[in-house]
């Protein structure tokens, strides 16, 4: 305990202190980034006395600091020594790759956002946040160094290490989405801008600086994002057998699956409202607004998938049941927009014709097609799981996709009979809400897709027997050793290794060996 509270010293002064120190050295950095055309385009250069107090200020950072960060990594290096298990321990992966997930963190978003701003005439200071995205990315590597000086050990220690690869892994995704879909939508602003007639500055907001899509910066960012979700990919290549990173590829995949189904309901909207977009003064480029996230989610989910697929003979799901998560995963996301549109056409359906419905609008029947086109997917990709889970024989995809549909089924019954009810039963009592007709029907409606759901998955889960536990093995009795004496016989008794009527036996027994 003494030595674990030791240890938890040395690295929580240590990591301290080494973000100290790098805050020092990006104080020195930014203040020579501030002497190039880095700064701020409405400012000049700095002053003499700012500068002499930013070298003042760097200068004991990395004097004061540096020197305690220095004596602490001599300490923890002799802990090392005297310790063989102290390198692969838990508090130092904590603490080391703690400092890995911050560093990264703050440097790839701040290079991104600087990259992004330089060629555009207000885009403000970028010699600090280029200071700290470049010392960010050295502390980075120094620590990556030290880490893999001595590797994690299995067990806690390797948990956070997988935690910050393929957590951060994933937060990075996540950064690069707005880059990336940025930069896309910027080059097809540009290809309009010299194909057509459309423009991207109108006359007034020209005046105030408009300068029209900024590619270079706008690709140079996303580069950067990039880059990081990749390094971070080549960082763990080497750890086949986690189940942590089966996990986050399937959410990646399952993300860019989600960014392909909304642009296919944008463009099918559009299709099915003829192309009619609700700001006239954005000329052509709500036309193709889908491409961006189209192109961002087949990426994505290309990129992921094929690191599945080249995962799935080493992983511990094994490789059947990778191949049928990776198609339960896009069937489980298309389902959401299928049965929720299917319920939406049943609404506008209703509303026709009932006596009192309101009747529905071109917007509202296009949005109501246009989410079960972006669902329809769903419908031969369940029938391929369905297949390829009997063929495998790996069903537990499968039934997890059915399960879950069965549950929503379950949840969207309830909640329709519930509204039903409540609207009529009011209405009863004579208490009727304003619209309690309205409400009525619109609980009968959920009411009518829950019972579809729950009717057809529930058929499935019965006839596939998703609904039974496995037998569980009947654990073999222990042999129990015949007791020689009344005592023992009572003793097995006791420890209910014999039953009552086995201990009457053995002792009427050992009453006719006595006499």
């Amino acid at each position: 305990m003494a030595r674990s509270l030791y240890r938890l010293y040395l690295y929580l002064v240590f990591s301290v202190l080494i973000l100290f120190t790098a805050g020092g050295a990006t104080a020195l950095l930014g203040d020579l980034f501030e002497r190039t055309g880095l700064r701020d385009p409405a400012s000049g250069a700095p002053s003499s006395s700012a500068t002499l107090q930013t070298a003042a200020f760097g200068a004991t950072a990395l004097l004061i600091a540096g020197a305690l960060t220095s004596l602490h990594y001599w300490l923890i290096q002799r802990d090392l020594r005297s310790d063989v298990e102290a390198g692969s321990g838990a508090i130092r992966a904590f603490f080391l790759n703690g400092l890995q997930a911050i560093t990264v963190l703050v440097a790839i978003p701040t290079a991104a956002s600087t990259i992004s701003s330089l060629g555009r005439p207000y885009r403000g200071d970028a010699a600090t946040p280029m200071a700290l995205a470049i010392v960010a990315l050295s502390v980075f590597a120094l620590v990556e160094w030290e880490r893999r000086r001595v590797p994690a050990a299995p067990g806690t220690a390797l948990v956070f290490q997988r935690l910050q690869h393929y957590g951060v892994q994933l937060l990075l995704l996540f950064i690069a989405t707005s880059y990336a879909l940025s930069a896309l939508l910027a080059t097809l602003e540009a290809v309009l801008t010299s194909t057509s007639s459309y423009r991207s500055c109108t006359a007034q907001a020209a005046q105030y600086g408009c300068s029209g899509p900024n590619l270079p910066g706008s690709w140079g960012a996303l580069l950067v994002a990039t880059l990081g979700v990749v390094g971070y990919v080549l960082l763990a290549r080497d750890d086949t057998h986690s189940t942590l990173r089966q996990v986050a590829r399937f959410a990646s995949l399952g993300y860019g699956v989600i960014f392909i189904v909304g642009a296919i309901y944008q463009l099918a909207d559009q299709v099915l409202n003829g192309f009619n977009t609700p700001h006239a003064q954005a000329g052509d480029l709500d036309r193709y607004t889908f491409l961006a996230p189209l192109l961002f989610g087949i990426a994505v989910a290309a990129a992921y998938g094929l690191w599945l697929r080249a995962d799935a003979l080493a992983s511990s799901m094994g490789a059947a049941n990778t191949l049928t998560t990776m198609i339960a995963i896009p069937a489980a996301v298309t389902a959401v927009p299928f049965w929720w549109g299917c319920g939406y056409v049943l609404h506008n359906l209703v509303e026709r014709v009932v006596a009192g419905g309101t009747p529905p609008t071109r917007t509202q029947w296009s949005t109501s097609f246009a989410l079960v086109i972006a669902g329809i997917a769903y419908v031969p990709l369940a029938l391929y799981l369905a297949q390829l889970s009997h063929q495998t024989a790996a069903p537990g995809p499968r039934r997890a996709l059915t399960l879950g549909l069965l549950a929503a089924g379950t949840i969207t019954g309830a909640v329709g009979a519930a509204t039903a009810l409540y609207a009529v039963g009011t209405a009863v009592l004579n208490a009727p809400l304003g619209n309690w007709q309205m409400v009525a029907r619109d609980g009968v409606e959920i009411l009518v897709i829950g019972a579809i759901l729950v009717g057809l998955y529930g058929t499935i889960s019965v006839r596939e027997h998703y609904l039974k536990m496995a037998p569980t093995a009947a654990k073999a009795p222990t042999p129990v050793a015949a007791p020689g004496t009344i005592e023992d016989v009572l003793d097995a008794l006791l420890a209910r290794q014999l039953t009552r009527e086995e201990a009457a036996a053995r002792l009427r027994a050992l009453a006719r060996l006595e006499s």
